[in-house]
């Protein structure tokens, strides 16, 4: 009853929040601060050039072995880190956590197939200054859980920004895991204001994100194949993964060059509620910099079958949606 008390005193003794700026202040947890890379870190020859065996070779690695071994160098550097979900000890769904538990003792903890318990437990993980990484293994099930979700999203506020850890929610999800790239190395970590180009002669240019990314290396190919264009050379690809604002590196891009037509190709649905591009692009034409000539595409605003890519985003919709901007 007195801790109760105290509590009470302390809360009422704030002060009170009386301004726009100083609820946005209170609410708002800073990002943290990541060195932006330097240009030609951020340049990628993927498509461009003949791979060399050394490419190929990390080419035809599998999705899910990339992303175990990025868990495994956070784990690593950050001692902080804890893996926490269903059957992850085993590997989780999809071996993503394939051979971690041996790797990190006591880091890679099992969860029964509770999502509002993982959550909590993942709220009290962080609170006591761990980072978690929280496994959920479909995105349905997240509405299991979604009462403690939209706690953890709002704990920053809460708690007055004592509590600012966070964490890391990560859903599974499903595509053709492919891969077109090297494996970046550790010291190649983009900071949220930067983007990474493939190709930097185009005249025109595809903004995209995630899976996005795969599809549009290769529509760029197969458009440079049926002579759309004349070489790949002729379309700039920049992946701007960071889709919560406008990336820095995005406004830079699109500032610095006079591309002639951009197409945003969204890998969520089309619709309200679900292209995440759209406020990127309205930030763009406010700012002025975005060309006359531009266009989006999505994926269609249909339900997704369990275990069917056949509503996402593919090579065609991309390749369709550019010949109508050319016109």
């Amino acid at each position: 009853m007195i801790k109760v008390r105290y509590s009470f005193d302390v809360a009422v003794e704030e002060p009170k929040i009386i301004s726009r700026g100083e609820m946005l202040e209170r609410v708002s947890q800073h990002m943290v601060l990541v060195p932006r890379l330097r240009r030609e870190a951020l340049m990628s020859n993927a498509g461009l050039q003949p791979q060399s065996s050394k490419d190929k070779r990390e080419k035809r690695e599998v999705m899910r072995k990339h992303m175990t071994r990025v868990i495994a160098e956070v784990m690593e550097k950050d001692p902080k880190v804890v893996y926490i979900g269903e059957d992850v000890e085993h590997g989780g769904y999809y071996l993503v956590t394939d051979g971690l538990v041996k790797k990190f003792k006591g880091r890679v903890i099992d969860f029964p197939p509770d999502e509002t318990t993982l959550l909590g437990a993942a709220m009290g993980i962080s609170q006591v200054g761990l980072l978690p990484i929280v496994e959920i293994p479909y995105a349905k099930y997240l509405d299991c859980g979604a009462d403690m979700f939209y706690e953890l999203a709002i704990s920053n506020w809460l708690t007055n920004k004592q509590r600012p850890n966070g964490m890391v929610i990560r859903i599974q999800g499903f595509d053709r895991g492919r891969w077109e790239t090297t494996y970046p190395s550790e010291d190649e970590v983009m900071s949220f204001h930067d983007v990474r180009r493939f190709g930097d002669l185009g005249k025109d240019l595809i903004i995209t994100y995630g899976n996005g990314v795969v599809t549009a290396l290769q529509a760029r190919r197969s458009l440079a194949e049926r002579k759309v264009i004349g070489n790949e050379n002729e379309l700039d690809i920049i992946d701007a993964p960071y889709i919560s604002d406008v990336p820095g590196g995005l406004r830079d891009a699109l500032a610095n060059k006079q591309y002639e037509k951009v197409l945003f190709c969204d890998v969520c649905k089309e619709g309200p509620g679900s292209n995440v591009l759209s406020s990127t692009i309205m930030a763009l034409k406010k700012q002025g910099i975005l060309p006359a000539k531009w266009d989006f595409v999505a994926a269609p605003r249909t339900y997704n079958p369990l275990g069917n890519t056949v509503t996402f985003l593919n090579e065609e919709d991309i390749i369709g949606a550019y010949m109508t901007l050319r016109g």
